[in-house]
């Protein structure tokens, strides 16, 4: 195998522990009685390192327990012998027994580097060093120490001779006395040759100890360089470093290779101890390309699972599995967690691991993804023939959001989630929520809040909702199992409108109203344009529940707008956690795990904004981010969980970390970012760098109950054969399974007017939305108003206003093809009556159920006049019209004084005030202003209003004078400059020209 790098795990300053380390490795390499080959090559530019043993799968894990953090090839090299040729064209071997040895006693007095100054040594050239050692054992090693003992016997003897001589002198002096005398002398002869072979024996029967002790090898060393230069320089290189003063008894020789030579390579074999072979093989301790170092950081290891839970990933230690997965209960994952990592580091994939188990051993956990960016997800359907997806899970329901032409969606920003009985809504909460949406997503300057504010409370009031109590005051107990047929919530066109109407109600200076209307209907109309405008402008969304009850993706590829991007995900945020307010008032919420929310690069909509402003400001953005990470705490209560996808932790609020029980982070190289999620998992300084080196699929994980984070290796499961990536044609014919679109329009039953329903429920988008565009023209109430007038006061003269419509359906800025135009004029009847009949409900507060019949009446009629141009045909649903609408329109009084004097008090006025115009307005006043008689100024008065009638009905009619009259009042109510009592002068004089 290929060594490719290793892990720091010593201390420079105190080498005892690497050496230990490679001694435990060799001598674990001889307990398995098998051969092992050890190759350090060089070239101009890298080095490369390469151990074999018996068998590969020994080898790695001979290394991998004795080098914690070694980085290894896996694939087994079978190709050495043949890189290694050019290397030994000049070559060389080594004999001996090298002055390094690693011996306990010694470990901290060895030198820190070794084979790193031979690399050094030879930087820039070609060469190899390579060492081959066989196991030995001892076949009678009392014998090899008694034969050792017995020679050191022999030489202690001869190595000391001592010489001694005595003398003794006796002198007689007399007969009687006689005198003596004696010397001693000694020496000692010492035999040197004795003393240095006894050296040598003590020397090799303390090599015998540490063989038997550690383990005996049969080593064989060899070098080579592809030029003798560079041979000689290596061979000078190693003798220096393997070679010194305890090179003994047999020290270091360097033999080059002679050509012709006859001497056998086994002759230069050398016996050595595990301790003398570390020097020889031992792995560098710098970093040289090709050839790697990184932090050894050590994390927690021992890990009990609590009850059965997910499997995040495998528990690594030393390289090496554990054999045991970090897992997180299902029910803890109400505690939300968050997934780290930069782009292609595994958090993906490792958030599909967790989903995929949802779904498993027996789980149905349904989940809902918001990927603002990628269309990943999908992968999980596999491929899909026909309708069938064949993948991980192919019960997975994907919706391409701003994509109509695959699997469009819809959302209305205004609808919320109802009870199921007749009783309060949550409607100012709702408004709340909305607000905290807009701020989110786009950039409001005073006093656009405040407008905004005002027109989102009007609206719903519009609609029928009383803001105090909660209850819609248009719809009935009877009625309120039917509230799903009825247009019960406000669009976003409606909201486009009302802030220009609220603007200008305020009274700012000219200027403020212009950019405050500009400012705030620019970012409103962005979201009625194109796919946008069918998925947002839309009076019904697709059921909440529904998406809540299976495994779902929504992708927002589509969408352009980062701003656009924000907005969805917050108002999608935003419904969740009112479903799940219901849910739990309502009694119908599960215990336990009931739903996986995932937010892909959340910092869009939970960004970490600064909340310091001055005293005089307030940061709208930051409190609406407060909001939402407020709804994020509040919804584990009801067994919503959270999972959090980001690529950035410093983008997103710190909150959500903080407030995150599971952490799971890949590879990040941002010191603040390592910092920031390094300090909410009790991470070490070690830890927190190490952040940076992870490989794609390792994380570090950390949850509650765990005293410091874990490494883990998280499976790839991209590699899965069932994850297949669809397209969008295999995604658009599986969409036809689960959407239906009719549902979400305001008129569902548009088929029973002559219009084609498309794939998926709806009719042609294009001629739809053209004639929305249409309808929301500011002219266009002028016109439905005319029509209505002429249904109800000059029927004969409708079909003129018909071809006048067709006429401004040609001339339209939003082109349809020809050949879709009489399908355009369908469309836009049909939209242009629930049009006008909700605006005309709203005005009169009607009931829904009244408001939906006089639409169903009134188009009929219309359509029918369409596709016959017959009033006759056209009659019976127009007289329904007439009588209803009639009926709903009187009043027993009108809003002003004048009002007593009409002949059907309030039976014009809903048509008659949109048709007033400024044109009209300062006609009437230039009359009052050049006639100075009385007389004669109010019979032209009463001639302008007959005039401007007749114009509206096409013809002169009986109720000329009383349109006529009506219109004068709507007039001259806007009239600042008259006061009360002239306003009714001017009621009665024009009463008395028209009425009498």
């Amino acid at each position: 195998v290929r060594i490719e790098g290793l892990s720091r795990f010593w201390d420079d300053e105190k080498p005892a522990e690497f050496w230990q380390n490679v001694a435990d490795f060799i001598l674990s390499a001889h307990g398995t009685g098998n051969y092992m080959t050890f190759v350090l090559t060089g070239s101009a530019n890298r080095i490369e390192l390469y151990l074999a043993a018996h068998e590969p799968k020994l080898t790695h894990s001979l290394l991998a327990s004795a080098y914690p953090g070694i980085r290894l090839r896996r694939n087994t090299i079978s190709n050495l012998g043949t890189k290694l040729k050019a290397r030994f064209k000049h070559s060389g071997v080594l004999s001996g027994i090298p002055s390094f040895k690693v011996l306990p006693k010694q470990l901290d007095q060895l030198p820190s580097r070794q084979l790193e100054r031979v690399i050094h040594g030879m930087k820039g050239a070609s060469w190899a060093y390579a060492v081959q050692l066989y196991p030995r054992q001892f076949s009678d090693y009392a014998t090899e120490r008694a034969q050792i003992l017995q020679k050191l016997t022999v030489y202690a003897s001869l190595s000391r001779r001592q010489h001694q001589e005595s003398t003794q002198v006796n002198s007689s002096i007399s007969d009687y006395v006689s005198e003596a005398s004696s010397a001693v002398s000694s020496s000692e002869y010492i035999n040197k040759q004795a003393d240095y072979v006894i050296k040598m024996l003590e020397d090799e029967l303390v090599r015998l100890d540490d063989a038997r002790a550690m383990g005996r090898w049969q080593a064989a060393v060899c070098f080579g360089a592809s030029t003798g230069l560079d041979l000689q320089r290596l061979g000078t290189l190693l003798g220096g470093v393997l070679g010194g003063a305890e090179s003994r008894p047999e020290p270091v020789r360097v033999h080059f290779a002679r050509p012709g030579a006859s001497t056998k390579l086994y002759d230069f074999h050398t016996n050595l101890h595990t301790g003398e072979i570390a020097g020889l093989l031992h792995l560098p301790r710098e970093e040289f390309p090709g050839y790697g170092l990184q932090d050894h950081v050590e994390f927690d290891v021992e890990f009990t699972a609590q009850g059965e839970g997910l499997a995040v990933g495998a528990i690594q230690w030393a390289e090496q599995g554990t054999g045991t997965s970090f897992e997180i209960s299902i029910d803890d994952l109400t505690r939300h967690g968050v997934v780290f990592g930069v782009t292609g580091s595994g958090k993906t994939t490792t958030i599909l691991a967790l989903l995929t188990q949802l779904q498993e051993d027996g789980r149905s956990v349904p989940f809902l993804v918001l990927e603002p960016a990628k269309t990943e997800y999908r992968a999980l359907l596999g491929k899909i023939k026909g309708k069938t997806a064949l993948g991980i899970l192919p019960q997975l329901r994907v919706y391409t959001l701003g994509n109509d032409t695959v699997a469009p969606f819809r959302l209305n920003p205004f609808e919320f989630d109802l009870p199921s009985n007749y009783e309060a809504a949550p409607v100012l909460s709702h408004i709340d929520l909305l607000k905290s949406v807009f701020n989110a997503a786009f950039i409001l300057y005073a006093p656009m809040p405040y407008v905004l504010d005002i027109a989102l409370h009007e609206l719903y009031q519009d609609r029928g909702w009383d803001l105090a109590t909660g209850l819609n005051m248009r719809l009935t107990p009877s009625t309120w199992s039917q509230r799903d047929s009825f247009v019960i919530f406000p669009t976003l066109t409606d909201l486009y409108h009302k802030v220009q109407q609220v603007t200008s109600r305020l009274g700012y200076e000219a200027r403020i109203e212009q950019d405050v209307t500009a400012g705030l209907q620019a970012r409103i109309g962005a979201l009625r344009l194109g796919a946008k405008g069918l998925m947002l402008d839309t009076p019904r969304g697709l059921p909440l529940a529904e998406l809540l009850s299976r495994p779902t993706v929504l992708e927002l590829e589509s969408v352009g707008s980062d701003d656009e991007k924000t907005f969805l995900m917050g108002l999608l945020l935003a419904r969740l956690y009112s479903h799940r307010q219901l849910q739990v008032r309502e009694g119908v919420l599960r215990q336990g795990l009931q739903h996986v929310l995932v937010v892909e690069e959340a910092h869009r909509l939970l960004k970490a904004v600064n909340t310091q402003v001055d005293s005089e400001s307030a940061n709208l953005r930051a409190q609406a981010i407060e909001s939402f990470v407020n709804m994020l705490s509040e919804v584990r209560h009801y067994g919503q969980a959270v999972l959090v996808a980001e690529q950035i932790p410093a983008k997103l609020t710190p909150d959500v970390i903080k407030n995150s029980n599971l952490k799971i982070i890949h590879r990040l190289t941002a010191q603040d970012d390592r910092e920031l999620v390094g300090t909410s998992m009790n991470m070490t300084n070690e830890q927190v760098r190490h952040i940076a080196v992870l490989s794609p699929g390792e994380a570090i994980a950390y949850a509650a109950g765990c005293e410091r984070p874990y490494r883990l290796k998280v499976p790839n499961f991209k590699d899965s054969s069932r994850l297949s990536m669809p397209l969008d044609k295999a995604i658009a014919s599986r969409a036809t399974d689960y959407i239906e679109l009719a549902h979400c329009l305001a008129v569902p039953d548009f088929t029973g007017y002559s219009i084609r329903a498309g794939v998926l429920g709806a009719p042609d988008s294009l001629v739809w939305q053209a004639a929305l565009q249409q309808i929301g023209r500011p002219e266009s109430d002028l016109l439905w108003a005319k029509m209505v007038l002429r249904t109800i006061f000059a029927r004969k003269q409708l079909p003129e206003v018909f071809d006048e419509l067709r006429r401004w359906l040609s001339t339209s800025p939003y082109p349809v093809p020809k050949i879709k135009q009489n399908e355009l004029l369908l469309v836009t009847l049909v939209l242009g009556a629930e049009h006008l009949l909700r605006q005309r409900g709203a005005d009169r507060h009607w009931p829904f159920e009244l408001s939906e019949s006089l639409r169903q009446s009134l188009t009929e009629g219309w359509i029918a006049l369409a596709r016959t141009n017959s009033l006759e045909l056209a009659a019976p649903a127009l007289d329904r019209f007439l009588r209803a609408y009639e009926d709903a329109l009187r009043l027993d009084g009108g809003p002003y004084a004048s009002c007593k004097a009409c002949r059907e008090c309030c039976l014009y006025r809903s048509e008659v005030s949109r048709l007033a115009g400024a044109t009209h307005r300062s006609d009437l006043f230039a009359i009052l202003r050049n006639y100075a008689d009385e007389e004669a100024r109010y019979e032209a008065v009463g001639n302008s209003l007959k005039r401007f009638v007749r114009q509206w009905l096409g013809m002169d009619s009986s109720e000329v004078v009383n349109v006529g009259y009506c219109l004068a009042l709507e007039l001259i109510a806007g009239a600042a400059a008259l006061d009360e009592y002239e306003k009714r002068e001017f009621g009665r004089e024009v009463a008395r020209q028209l009425l009498t």
